[in-house]
């Protein structure tokens, strides 16, 4: 047995081992589960850094790597799940599995390949937008049919699922190559106008896509149950994407120059999350954790710093108690996850920012005239608040921050109007 069979029995092992502890209904003693889970755990993740099977292509290692990268998803580890993704990535190419097979092989084996490749196709674009990097699989080269459907209805809505996350994951993709790659940025200094046009399109795009993934009933699906939990954070998910998509309508770092729609997008976002998580935490600690990966680690913030800049300018109360409200209901998630830990941090900074900005703001109107040089004072931070404080559109899940939080942090005690806020317009600053 090689390497790499070893490793994909050990990974079936683990995950067959998941399942029936996360279902509960097994009559296996739970103990004996759980060593058995923590054995199989280790010998995983020990193959999975063996060289053969990052350099040799073939079926089972590009399944142990695709393995790996829902492990290291769902353990939050995106740095990690970048690296083996890109890995089972190039061997899909390599064996050729983007491409139609042209009948040389037999139903089940090209289903079997087929599938395997759209799991990582999956897994692999729906990266791009977040990393701000394109992606080992180029839409140019894949004329594999998409995922068949079932004539199982149960099994049908999984299918449909699958499908349906291949075609918004193309979508990210399509986001970060012809919005914010280095090729279209070029694009855009030499023929602008292409900017607008392309994220109308995208967003066409998009909200047919949200419509027909509202039309999936998971109630239908087998393992209704699990089948909620997979997909629980999807409607976030997407309101992140828009609002990524309508920053990108204009190159220009002053929150002045985002698009209502951007607005809107990420006021919608924030108002998902806060209808969605009361059934999450219903649904025990662990959606919880899993749902923290989600909306943290694999969407970007963008949504609340996007509102907490229209509550600046704005000086509007009602995104002021979205921010509340949101910061709320972070409480414990993601406890033991630094970047999840540093993000909800940031989130509560800049609620406070937001919230002293406005008491401040009320006085001087509470005041009238009476404090002309402190009007003056605010009306200064307000002119000059493109020109300071860059806020990222996302954290960089790879390099350090350096001392932006801290920069946030100390903010608060400083006065507003020797401050300034820019929004970032880079993925990958």
């Amino acid at each position: 047995m090689t390497a790499g069979e070893l490793t994909l029995f050990n990974a079936l092992l683990f995950f067959a081992i998941w399942e029936v502890q996360s279902r509960g209904d097994s009559d296996i003693d739970p103990d004996e589960l759980i060593r058995y889970r923590r054995i199989t755990d280790a010998n995983f993740n020990c193959g999975v850094e063996e060289t053969e099977i990052i350099a040799i292509a073939n079926y089972e290692n590009a399944l142990t790597l695709c393995l790996a990268a829902y492990y290291a998803h769902t353990s939050g580890d995106i740095v990690r799940h970048q690296a083996v993704v890109s890995a089972a990535a190039r061997h899909c190419v390599q064996l050729g599995y983007n491409r139609h097979d042209k009948g040389q092989l037999t139903p089940d084996e090209a289903h079997k390949r087929r599938l395997l490749f759209w799991h990582v196709y999956i897994s692999e674009l729906g990266l791009t937008l977040r990393l701000g990097r394109a992606a080992v699989i180029q839409e140019f080269d894949v004329d594999v049919p998409p995922p068949t459907v079932s004539a199982d209805s149960r099994q049908a809505v999984w299918d449909e699922s699958l499908r349906a996350f291949t075609r918004f994951s193309r979508l990210q993709s399509k986001i970060y190559r012809k919005i914010y790659s280095p090729g279209a940025i070029a694009t855009f200094r030499e023929e602008p106008q292409k900017r607008q046009a392309r994220v109308a399109k995208f967003s066409a795009e998009l909200n047919q896509w949200l419509m027909e993934w509202n039309q999936i009933n998971g109630a239908e699906a087998y393992y209704p149950m699990v089948y909620q939990h997979t997909f629980v954070a999807v409607e976030v998910i997407y309101y992140s994407v828009l609002t990524l998509l309508h920053r990108g309508s204009t190159d220009s770092n002053s929150p002045g120059d985002i698009s209502p729609e951007c607005f809107a997008a990420a006021r919608q976002g924030l108002e998902s999350h806060l209808r969605i998580f009361p059934n999450v935490v219903a649904r025990g600690p662990g959606t919880v954790s899993y749902y923290g990966v989600w909306i943290f680690m694999y969407s970007s913030f963008t949504p609340y710093i996007v509102t907490f800049l229209h509550c600046i300018a704005n000086t509007d109360t009602n995104d002021l108690l979205l921010l509340k409200s949101v910061v709320d209901t972070l409480g414990d998630i993601g406890a033991g996850y630094e970047l999840m830990q540093r993000q909800k941090s940031l989130c509560s900074s800049l609620y406070r920012i937001a919230n002293a900005f406005i008491e401040s703001r009320q006085q001087v109107q509470n005041n009238g005239n009476q404090n002309v040089d402190q009007q003056m004072d605010h009306q200064a931070f307000v002119t000059a608040a493109e020109q300071t404080l860059n806020l990222p559109l996302q954290p960089d899940a790879i390099q350090d921050w350096g001392n932006f939080d801290t920069i946030v942090e100390d903010w608060e005690s400083q006065y507003f109007n020797q401050q300034s806020l820019m929004l970032g317009n880079s993925l990958d600053q």
